[in-house]
């Protein structure tokens, strides 16, 4: 989403991964703009198709974000498919303008009481330009 162009992810990221061998990282080389990524069922859909998880009975988003120094500003959630589409996500949360650290830190989103019978877009974020190239990463995300 947004600048794509400017975006670069790598889903098999060696350096320093908080769970198992591999993390994601993450690249956006614009100093301004703002880009983006979602991961949908089934993919590349924005809610004309039937898909979806049901993950009724979780009780958070949970997953580890790091930055590349530390600093880096980024918005994560979960949702984003409206009610106007007719297969529309049943829930949505945010985390608005994490600050990362250089070291691994939990995040999480609650779900509280939540229907989420048809998560279409379980997971995603969006970072705007921070003046200067931005790097960071993500491990272990689940739904809990």
């Amino acid at each position: 989403m947004g600048d794509a162009k400017g975006l670069k992810f790598q889903a098999a990221c060696e350096r320093k991964p908080h769970g198992g061998k591999t993390c994601i990282r993450i690249d956006y080389s614009a100093k301004d703009g703002w880009a983006g990524v979602v991961w949908q069922s089934p993919a590349n859909d924005w809610g004309d198709k039937a898909g979806g998880w049901d993950v009724s009975g979780a009780k958070r988003l949970r997953f580890w974000a790091r930055g590349e120094n530390g600093g880096e500003v980024v918005n994560f959630f979960f949702g984003v498919v409206g009610r106007d589409k007719r297969y529309h996500d049943t829930a949505s949360g945010k985390l608005d303008k994490a600050t990362l650290t250089a070291e691994w830190k939990e995040y999480a989103i609650d779900l509280g009481d939540k229907d989420l019978t048809r998560v279409k877009t379980g997971f995603g974020f969006s970072l705007a330009g921070q003046g200067a190239p931005v790097t960071f990463y993500l491990d272990d995300i689940r739904f809990e």
